[in-house]
């Protein structure tokens, strides 16, 4: 009974513990359960930002599922998600990419598949190379991470710029080396064991050694035989290199004696060493220049220290992650952000964001984060300037998206520095900017011949030049189209015999037809013809500038001085008419009042009134003559005012014919106006008078006893640029003596005086007409004769309608 109830209680005290057990397994369990709940969202939330940080990443991202054949050989692999930059960056669309094979989306032949995998499979790292993509030319580089269950990703990093900056890397080491070449101090140039990789010429008077002597030394060479200042020997793990390669600090201005063997002398040096580091912190080479001092106290006032300086250009593009708050505080940085701006994490984190841009983009940055904030899962993308801790400005390219957090929204951005691309933009803006100034100011084109393939690239001032639009074909033939038909083989002749045969520099002025209106226009072309290796003609650059208005001014100046010789020359030949002209009557007035005042008493009185009449008639003449030659002069001189005034010619017609009304008797001529009465012109009254004066004069003089005179008008309109519009012609017709063709001709000539006498011999003369045909062309008309002998003579003169 007892040991019953002993094992009784020893039963009840294990079912006791087992219950504690129990109950406490229920709490380690319940405290699993939570874990692994917190565990699960945990991985939700970093799932999350993955998949946020995985569409936002700047490279484009690929995941790719591979493909084997029977062999388990990979023949292929199949595209089967990528991030959105991956569209962007690769130039593809949505629809060629998901589930496309690389053999087609890429081009891959089979051969570079399976090199591909070969060159992978058996790699547990992450693998890269470079490509150029033939799609849209731009450079790559490519990771590759470890192949697991026949999935790989790889990640896209546009390098194009950093392409550019090695060919550009390239070239500065080109002219590094030419430098450091010709420089005239030595230069070494040694490897990370103090190895001599490099020399200058300089160098190697300097130490008394041939290249191949001196290559492949190292600085712990026991021959080098080198002291201190002191004469104690100094051993090569002292010598400038191998410290700047142990400190990895530049060692300055360290005295040495070394020892030449090819002069058998000493040479003392002061040298100095440069160490330039990997990104890794090692040694990649030391740069050791050094000048003879052997001399020092002589030299001393021209020395100057050289040091050149190696610049780390090898560097990826900079791209800087940062997580914000709603509060613009930063609260995480990653190491490509802390190294561009030059603040450590700590400085960082924890900070307003607006701290680090420029003060006048801030109220940009405030305005960008709030409608980040305000949509979510949405990218936006701007450009602001951000400020180093040293206070330079940084161009940067930012992408941001806001996404939700546990407890909060925070905001994601991505940020590349684009200082450099941007002051070359900027430069390269200006540039083409004060160059486009310059030829639009000049009115001068450029232009760039590819000599090989007949190839031409031409200024936007020379397109203007030329007349053509910028998808102008610019060929060799295409340029002779331009060049006007009449200058086409001369200006090829000049090409190939001139410039190419005797390669002079190409200079000429020629005509060119502009194809955007068809005119005529003059340019002075300039270019320099650069020849090859072999002596052949590559290219031809040069500038053309539009000289139209100097060539026409000069052609005008030609046209003028042509016209002031002979016109000097008529008015000469005038004036020694008139003289002739003048002298005559004034000789015969002369002799006639010399008979009349020594023989008056001899004389009868009819003979006396004979005598009169002719010195009346003569003197009257001659006073004709002095006034039309006053008038001539003064409309030559400018003196006569031009007063035009609106005035029936009917009027002035029938007042002029009054005036000549008794002449016309005397020889029985018919007057017939028939001129409308309604006919009004704007006319200045004193010209016209004179022209009609002049016409009905002449006629009457040329028209025989019993004649008729007409005199009419007619209103006509015309096209022509001489007489544009609505005019009036007004026509003097008589059906006297005419005229031959070398009469007409001659009767506006100033050297050819026409003074014929009428039929019953009256006077003439001879200005009457010059006169008339300078006052209708004062009124913008003109004056015409139509005449044939022995029929008659019809003189025509135009009045415009509008003056």
């Amino acid at each position: 009974m007892n040991k019953i109830e002993l094992n009784n209680e020893e039963l009840l005290l294990q079912l006791e513990k087992l219950k504690q057990e129990n109950q406490s397994l229920k709490i380690e369990i319940k405290i699993e359960v939570e874990k692994n709940n917190q565990f699960e969202q945990k991985l939700i939330e970093i799932d999350q930002k993955s998949n946020l940080l995985f569409d936002t990443m700047s490279e484009g991202v690929a995941l790719n599922e591979m493909i084997f054949n029977d062999k388990q050989e990979m023949v292929d692999y199949r595209i089967l998600e990528v991030n959105k930059a991956f569209y962007s960056t690769a130039d593809y669309s949505s629809k060629e990419v998901i589930n496309s094979l690389a053999s087609d989306l890429y081009s891959m032949s089979p051969n570079i598949v399976k090199s591909f995998w070969l060159n992978h499979k058996k790699l547990n790292i992450t693998a890269y190379t470079e490509i150029l993509s033939p799609l849209n030319k731009k450079h790559f580089y490519v990771s590759t991470s470890p192949f697991v269950n026949g999935r790989f990703v790889t990640v896209f990093f546009d390098i194009t710029l950093r392409k550019k900056a090695e060919e550009a890397l390239k070239k500065s080491e080109e002219m590094f080396k030419f430098l450091v070449l010709n420089l005239q101090i030595g230069v070494l140039i040694q490897g990370p064991k103090a190895e001599i990789i490099l020399s200058n010429q300089k160098a190697l008077e300097l130490l008394g050694l041939s290249e191949q002597q001196l290559l492949g030394k190292s600085s712990f060479d026991p021959s080098w035989n080198v002291i201190h200042q002191d004469g104690t020997d100094f051993p090569g793990n002292l010598h400038p290199v191998p410290l700047a390669i142990a400190t990895k600090e530049p060692i300055r201005n360290v005295t040495m004696g070394v020892y030449r063997p090819t002069l058998g002398d000493r040479v003392w040096l002061l040298v100095n060493a440069e160490p330039h580091l990997n990104s890794d912190g090692s040694v990649q080479q030391v740069v050791c220049t050094f000048t003879d001092i052997t001399e020092r106290k002589k030299i001393e006032k021209n020395l100057r220290e050289s040091e050149e300086k190696f610049k780390a250009l090898y560097k990826n593009l900079p791209i800087m992650y940062f997580t914000i708050n709603s509060e613009n505080i930063i609260l995480s940085v990653n190491q490509m952000g802390i190294d561009s701006l030059g603040y450590s994490e700590m400085e960082l984190v924890g900070s307003n964001v607006l701290d680090l841009f420029y003060d006048e983009d801030k109220s940009l940055v405030t305005q960008q984060v709030v409608q980040c904030f305000e949509n979510p899962n949405t990218q936006f993308q701007w450009e602001l300037r951000k400020v180093h801790k040293n206070g330079s400005i940084l161009n940067v390219h930012e992408s941001a998206i806001a996404i939700n957090d546990i407890n909060n929204r925070i905001l994601l951005v991505a940020c590349v520095d684009i200082t450099k691309s941007k002051e070359i933009e900027n430069k390269l803006r200006e540039s083409e900017q004060f160059l486009q100034e310059t030829q639009q100011i000049t009115n001068i084109g450029n232009y760039n011949l590819n000599v090989e393939t007949g190839i031409w690239e031409s200024s936007i001032v020379l397109n203007e030049i030329f007349g053509i639009s910028e998808d102008f074909e610019k060929t060799v033939d295409s340029w002779t189209s331009i060049v006007h038909p009449d200058w086409q083989l001369i200006m090829t002749n000049y090409f190939n015999e001139e410039v190419i045969g005797k390669r002079i520099k190409f200079e000429k002025e020629y005509k060119i037809i502009r194809q955007s209106d068809k005119t005529e226009r003059w340019v002075y072309g300039i270019g320099n013809l650069k020849f090859d290796s072999n002596n052949q003609p590559v290219n031809m650059i040069g500038t053309i500038r539009d000289i139209t208005e100097r060539k026409n001014a000069e052609e005008e100046i030609k046209k003028k001085n042509i016209e002031l010789a002979e016109l000097n020359s008529s008015k000469d030949k005038f004036f020694s008419i008139i003289a002739h002209d003048l002298k005559s009557p004034f000789s015969g007035l002369l002799g006639l009042t010399k008979i009349m005042s020594e023989n008056s008493n001899n004389f009868t009185i009819k003979e006396l009134q004979e005598l009169s009449t002719i010195l009346h008639t003569s003197s009257k003449n001659l006073y004709k003559l002095l006034d039309n030659l006053l008038v001539w002069a003064r409309m030559q001189s400018g003196l006569i005012e031009f007063n035009p005034e609106n005035l029936l010619i009917s009027e002035l017609v029938e007042l002029n014919l009054d005036i000549y009304s008794e002449s016309a008797k005397q020889k029985e001529i018919l007057f017939i106006n028939n001129i409308s009465i309604d006919t009004e012109l704007k006319v200045d009254r004193d010209m016209i008078n004179t022209v009609f004066r002049n016409l009905i004069s002449n006629a009457i003089k040329f028209t025989h006893r019993g004649g008729k005179i007409e005199i009419g008008s007619v209103s006509k309109h015309s096209k022509k640029t001489d007489m544009f519009g609505s005019y009036t012609e007004i026509y003097v017709k008589d059906n006297g003596t005419g005229m031959d063709k070398s009469t007409i001709d001659n009767l506006f000539k100033i050297e050819h005086k026409e003074s014929r006498p009428g039929t019953e011999e009256e006077p003439s003369t001879g200005l009457g007409l010059l006169l008339c045909k300078d006052f209708i062309e004062k009124h913008n008309g003109k004056l015409w004769i139509k005449s044939k002998v022995g029929l008659g003579s019809t003189f025509y003169f135009t009045l415009p309608d509008h003056n």
